[in-house]
């Protein structure tokens, strides 16, 4: 299903609704029996139960709740409920706080404590209920019921997003005319005659058709793919379904005319000036609030070894600009002495001790704030790389030079799906998810980006 340009999988958009239910009930609730006991004058207007309960399931999204182990995993779920609670604790006081100072109302601490812990007791419950019925439900009800035509590399690869994700339920393929040769498991092929596509189709049930022919010329039953069209079932070329099931545009897809003549690619000028303007105030926002924060990160990193506390560095931004990007020195003084620049690798013996530390949590790159602030950087977009490698990637890899087309990000589509680049190959890969970023960036896909940018953050996953 689509929604507000970006694909969701069924299942957790079912999730989603069916845990906001949840919340909305127990905190409602609690509101209701707080006013019945006096807890809560009878005057006294509360906010809407859909509002934590909105909040709640927004910190499940940041905390990585709706991914797949948070649902079947019991010790994956348990952290990111334990992880939305307390996030979600420290929140509820600010604004608590906020609410007294404003209007003079607050919830009652016990309250607010209690109803947040029913509402997570409450998900957790039906989360392993969920997952004792697992083995009965098989849940394909939430899958999209897919007919692959072609048995080729392309149809392969089709099989990989599929078994990468299994967002859908593959019914089976059917080789394309004249094919000689397959590259796919017999025991998904259904049929040898594509003529037959379209009762095929309407026999299983299916809701899509996955064309993945290797060479389309006088291989392709247009006249049944009409009328699967007609009937209402979906048809879409391989590089679409990929694209939609891993949130990647595959290289080896792309073309100039792919490029120029595809959806996508832009982005409007209300977008572009809102979003700077958003990027302005929240950055400002965060400089003050984070300032007391930042002579304790000083300290630590001058009592760690001599140095800088900042580093700069020349970054490449929007278009191709060069800048100065700012960050917390992590690294030991000359960590480049032969000049030379040199990719993170796990374990790199030039970081310091208050340096790892920094850079799990993200910390060191709060400076770039200020990058922000100039205009230079924006919260969400293709995180910017050095001149040096930039000269070297673009060589080898088409199409690098896109995504220079937006301000590089704080962070990025690809950072939260991603790891830490530290090859050409990686680079690669990342930029597959880049180029997905700048095809569908929107203010929904921002908010996404940032919100799973907590759970990066909270995790320190692809931090070297």
């Amino acid at each position: 299903m689509k929604l507000f340009g970006l694909h969701l999988d069924r299942l957790i958009a079912t999730l989603v609704c069916l845990e906001f239910a949840i919340f909305f009930g127990v905190i409602a609730s609690a509101q209701l029996v707080a006013t019945k006991l006096g807890i809560v004058p009878p005057g006294q207007i509360a906010p809407s139960a859909s509002i934590p309960a909105l909040l709640l399931c927004l910190l499940l999204v940041a905390t990585g709740g709706y991914r797949a182990d948070a649902w079947w995993r019991a010790e994956v779920m348990l952290r990111c409920l334990l992880q939305s609670a307390v996030l979600g604790l420290v929140i509820a006081v600010a604004m608590n706080l906020s609410l007294s100072a404003l209007i003079g109302y607050s919830m009652p601490g016990p309250l607010l404590i209690s109803t947040g812990a029913l509402a997570l007791l409450a998900v957790m419950a039906f989360r392993l209920l969920g997952q004792r019925m697992r083995a009965c439900l098989q849940l394909q009800i939430f899958k999209p019921r897919v007919v692959l035509l072609g048995a080729g590399s392309r149809a392969q690869r089709v099989l990989e997003a599929v078994g990468h994700h299994s967002r859908v339920q593959l019914l089976g393929i059917v080789p394309e005319r004249m094919c000689h040769q397959t590259m796919v498991p017999e025991a998904h092929l259904l049929a040898q005659d594509p003529a037959s596509l379209a009762a095929l189709a309407r026999e299983l049930r299916a809701d899509e058709i996955v064309i993945a022919v290797d060479d389309r010329r006088d291989r392709l039953p247009i006249d049944d793919l009409l009328v699967c069209r007609l009937s209402g079932i979906a048809v879409v070329d391989d590089a679409s379904f990929v694209e939609r099931e891993r949130g990647l545009i595959s290289l080896s897809d792309l073309s100039p005319s792919s490029l120029i003549f595809s959806d996508g690619f832009s982005a409007s000028r209300v977008y572009d000036v809102t979003k700077r303007i958003v990027d302005s105030l929240i950055a400002t926002l965060l400089l003050l609030l984070l300032a007391p924060l930042f002579p304790l990160i000083a300290l630590a990193i001058c009592l760690d070894t001599p140095g800088p506390i900042l580093y700069r560095q020349i970054r490449v931004g929007r278009y191709g600009t060069p800048f100065n990007i700012i960050k917390f020195r992590t690294m030991i003084p000359d960590a480049e002495r032969d000049g030379r620049a040199a990719w993170a690798q796990a374990g790199d013996p030039r970081i310091t001790r208050v340096g790892r530390l920094l850079r799990t949590f993200r910390i060191d790159e709060l400076p770039q704030l200020v990058n922000i602030l100039r205009g230079e950087m924006s919260f969400v977009g293709p995180r910017p790389e050095r001149p040096q490698f930039v000269k070297e990637l673009a060589a080898v890899i088409p199409y690098f030079q896109f995504r220079h087309g937006v301000r590089p990000g704080l962070t990025g589509w690809a950072q939260i799906n991603f790891q830490y680049s530290a090859s050409i190959e990686d680079s690669r890969a990342k930029l597959e998810y880049d180029l997905y970023y700048l095809k569908h960036r929107n203010f929904v896909l921002d908010m996404l980006i940032l919100l799973q940018t907590v759970r990066i953050v909270l995790s320190g996953e692809g931090a070297y």
